[in-house]
């Protein structure tokens, strides 16, 4: 406070201590006013909650110095005033809770032996005008939260533990009110901290109840349910009329960290508003309010402090202290609460982009989503406003947030089950995405379960040619494919397109989406040819039927571009491609991520040294955008262990791939793809240095992890088997080495025939094995 008021003489000082009510700007004045008092020879503390408080205070302190007033109290004003611009003694005057900036108009304190101290909700531009220094005071940190509420509780009969006391400090959010009542009401009862925080968390107390007015403290005049109450009403007078009230629940219902101011514009939330504020005899087609209406009603609460508004910080431009949003909620019954939730859940749908260029906003949209499902989750699965719970799950999922995308759909699953019943269209939905993300997870075998229970219910609830059980049968179809058996896949999901054809659109997304998984399978059963022209076709229709700008279409031009490729050996160029995403989809989406990755695997072979930049360039931009386990980080940061290793530094490589490992096993499910690939790679770099045992070990542990993802059959967990057999011989495990590869070969035959070329290489590694051995005999 110093530094705003000082104690030199001139003009007068002028300092403005602005907040939230609750947050202690009375106390801190008490206590530069206490600090002070050797250094004025006038002190003054007026209540400036009304005009005619402050005058009547003013006629009071010039009948005290000696004017002989007729009883006008405003004459009376009018000479004090003029008393302080002329007195050559020092003063300080507090106007406390100055409820309008208006009230003091003409008013001002003013004189070059003065200084004013002003305590306020209000952040008026006024207030920062002609010199006058705004300071916003916010909660305690939570260290002076902790020592406050530990001084405060010094005379209580039972000790109060330091870990009780911080975990009501966090409870109570730091703010000095609460925390002052708090003191008094468990001294008053000899409660605990850890007694009052279990009362606090049980939401059938009010914060009447938790915060009364027999346990006001430190000169506290109003409660906190009454301090804010009253903000909110003086707020809701300035236009547009009663629109205050209404902006601050909907604030209230969402993420007390914040979230994008422009949430209260849609559509939805002008509705909510404007009805809320209308009379009730306003026709409904004349209560909705305007975009404008919104913004003027979220800026006049910000004047009142009891919200925050940081443009600075778009994505969480609004921000609501965590006591306010519950006083506001106490306030409204259960169905307003059903029609509060249902309006939120909708705004954020409405909001929410289709293409995620910021993650960050992502983000937050999740973050608002997960606050209004904790509190509102009956609410928000009775109403339309439940296809956000969904919205939220796939943005976590092609976030790269895999395994909190399975954990969120778990619980969608089992809240759908218990309130709109089993065989509800939306819990079948709920359940085809949980399959899918348990699969994107890792948990092959799980998904497939999981898609096979949805669909034979869809089956038989919904019909076998309704949308959604047509998508979930292509789905099944798709993990059929990823748990090894790609023509299986294929049979499965052609006999799929051919019941959409006749039951949807041809342009229907169920029936683009079957045509991609066909197209990709396809491709893995050794038909680029084929692959590549189903892609071709694909992308022609979703032109005319999505736009070239859907990102459905532009992963389709990728995978085109990709498997023309591997058809022709000749790979055309991606960087088209790459500047077009990077236009719609953003620098930081993963797609563009994936594409530039692809970009670097084209030339990589031809320019290490290059490719290695370009990695190291990628990852930087990866990790300025995504989270840190992002599965497109993990590929990136194995890529370039990879190249490393290749560039002749295999011990560099496999201490990054060791660390990139133990990162993994850390964030991602045990049996997940990329653990898998990470592990293939460490064996490989543990044989390249020589180090036999080791990397028979190491394969082992691979056929076993592979076997238990993919299948003991499955392509990659043959070639890890024929690793292992090579490595055993290698280390002179030569009986092991021959019954592997005999086994190998039989497995071999069987399962792709005598002319594949696994079971060919299987058969040149068992020869050579035996013409070695043979030798070593005859030696």
């Amino acid at each position: 406070m110093e530094q705003h008021l000082g104690s030199e003489t001139g003009s007068t000082r002028v300092a403005v201590l602005s907040g939230l009510g609750g947050a202690g700007k009375s106390q801190v004045a008490v206590a530069y006013a206490r600090g002070c008092s050797d250094e004025v020879d006038l002190e003054m503390w007026v209540v400036a909650t009304s005009r005619e408080s402050i005058i009547s205070t003013y006629a009071e302190a010039a009948a005290a110095l000696g004017h002989a007033g007729t009883g006008d109290a405003v004459r009376a004003a009018e000479w004090f005033l003029s008393w302080l611009q002329h007195t050559d003694r020092a003063w300080l005057i507090v106007l406390d809770d100055l409820a309008d900036p208006a009230d003091l108009q003409g008013l001002w304190p003013d004189g070059s032996r003065g200084r004013v101290l002003i305590t306020t909700r209000r952040t008026d531009a006024v207030l920062s005008a002609h010199g006058r220094r705004r300071i916003d005071i916010g909660v305690f940190s939570p260290d002076q939260a902790c020592a406050y509420l530990a001084a405060k509780l010094e005379p209580a009969v039972t000790p109060q533990p330091a870990n009780e006391i911080a975990g009501l400090v966090e409870a109570l959010h730091h703010l000095p009110l609460a925390l002052a009542q708090a003191a008094a009401f468990i001294l008053d009862r000899d409660d605990t901290c850890g007694g009052y925080a279990a009362r606090f968390a049980d939401r059938r107390r009010s914060l009447v109840d938790l915060f009364p007015r027999d346990a006001l403290a430190d000169d506290y005049r109003t409660t906190i349910a009454v301090t804010w109450s009253l903000s909110v009403d003086a707020a809701d007078q300035l236009a547009p009329g009663g629109m205050c009230r209404p902006v601050l629940q909907v604030a209230s219902v969402l993420d007390p960290h914040g979230f994008p101011s422009g949430l209260l514009e849609t559509e939805e939330i002008t509705e909510y508003v404007g009805v809320m504020a209308a009379a009730p005899s306003t026709p409904l087609e004349l209560a909705a309010a305007s975009p404008q209406d919104c913004r003027d009603a979220l800026r006049n609460l910000a004047r009142f402090s009891l919200l925050t508004i940081n443009p600075s910080d778009p994505q969480r431009a609004v921000s609501v202290h965590p006591l306010v949003q519950r006083a506001t909620i106490e306030q409204l019954t259960e169905e307003h609460l059903d029609v509060l939730a249902q309006a939120a859940g909708l705004a954020l749908s409405e909001y929410w982009p289709t293409i995620e260029r910021d993650p960050r906003l992502g983000q937050v949209l999740r973050a608002n989503t997960g606050t209004l499902a904790d509190r509102h989750t009956d609410a928000l699965w009775r109403g339309a406003a439940r296809s956000v719970l969904l919205r939220a799950g796939r943005s976590l999922g092609e976030s790269g947030l895999v395994t909190a995308a399975v954990d969120h759909t778990e619980r969608m699953v089992r809240e759908a089950r218990r309130i709109l019943g089993p065989e509800h269209p939306d819990t079948l939905t709920a359940e085809n995405d949980l399959g899918c993300w348990q699969g994107e997870a890792g948990d092959i075998t799980t998904a497939i379960n999981t898609l096979t229970s949805a669909f034979y219910q869809q089956d038989q609830f919904l019909g076998h040619d309704h949308p959604n059980t047509l998508m979930t049968r292509a789905n099944l179809g798709h993990w059929r494919g990823m748990n090894g058996n790609p023509q299986e896949a294929v049979r499965w999901l052609e006999q799929a397109l051919q019941a959409e054809l006749c039951a949807l659109d041809p342009h229907h997304h169920t029936v683009l989406a079957t045509r991609a998984y066909l197209a990709h399978w396809r491709g893995e059963t050794g038909d680029a040819d084929g692959a590549a022209r189903l892609y071709l076709e694909l992308h022609a229709d979703q032109q005319r039927s999505l736009g070239p700008d859907d990102p459905d279409t532009l992963r389709t031009r990728n995978n085109a571009i990709y498997w023309l490729g591997v058809a022709t050996g000749a790979p055309e160029s991606l960087e088209e491609l790459l500047a077009h995403q990077e236009r719609v989809l953003g620098r930081g989406h993963p797609d563009t991520f994936a594409t530039r990755n692809n970009i670097i695997f084209l030339h990589g072979e031809d320019d290490p040294r290059t490719a290695a930049t370009s990695w190291k360039r990628l990852l930087e931009d990866q990790q300025k955008v995504l989270d840190p386990q992002h599965p497109s980080i993990f590929r990136t940061r194995n890529n370039l262990a990879v190249l490393r290793g290749n560039s002749g530094d295999a011990a560099g490589a496999l201490q990054d791939l060791e660390e990139l490992l133990a990162e993994q096993r850390h964030s991602l499910p045990q049996k997940h793809p990329y653990i898998l690939e990470t592990m293939v790679n460490i064996a490989y770099f543990t044989a390249e240095t020589g180090d036999a045992p080791n990397a028979t070990r190491r394969f082992e542990e691979v056929v076993t992890l592979s076997a238990e993802i993919h299948g003991f059959d499955h392509d990659r967990t043959i070639d890890a088997r024929t690793a292992l057999a090579y490595w055993r011989s290698r280390a002179g495990q030569q009986h092991c080495a021959s019954l592997e590869l005999n086994q190998l070969l039989a497995d071999c035959l069987q399962w792709r025939g005598p002319n594949n070329p696994r079971t060919r290489r299987a058969e040149r590694l068992r020869d050579l094995h035996s013409d070695a051995q043979d030798s070593s005999t005859d030696h």
